[in-house]
């Protein structure tokens, strides 16, 4: 049993002859880690909310990519934005969050009409001749 009661001695390992219990910060930080992947890899309104507050941290920062993928430290940006601390944990913790690269909004491709539609039928020939001549 430890001789000391003092409050280091709930945090040291077993092998020291402590408690081995979690810190405070370690819970909150385990807890907030929790939270985002959670949040990130929501498929509803959740997951779109807090994938479009990403690409505000993403532009804030000035990243292009996923700004979790190698996260760093912003202190000006701590107080201020939730993702600042998240990425402030991954950096300390050494982690990071890879499942949301997919966070870009999706463009009106799917909606796109194809040239053969969008041209009259008269442009066709035109256009054919033009291609075996050259």
């Amino acid at each position: 049993m430890a001789s000391s009661t003092s409050a280091h001695i709930f945090y040291l390992p077993e092998t020291a002859r402590g408690f081995n219990l979690p810190s405070i910060r370690q819970q909150r930080d385990a807890l907030l880690l929790r939270q985002g992947y959670r949040a990130l890899n929501d498929t509803g309104t959740l997951g779109a909310v807090f994938r479009a507050r990403l690409q505000d941290y993403r532009d804030a920062v000035g990243e292009t990519g996923n700004p979790l993928q190698e996260p760093r430290q912003h202190k000006k940006l701590y107080n201020t934005t939730w993702f600042a601390r998240l990425a402030h944990i991954l950096h300390t913790n050494r982690h990071k969050i890879c499942t949301t690269t997919d966070i870009k909004s999706p463009g009106g491709r799917a909606q796109d009409v194809p040239l053969s539609e969008a041209l009259g039928p008269d442009t066709h020939p035109i256009h054919l001749a033009r291609a075996h001549t050259q």
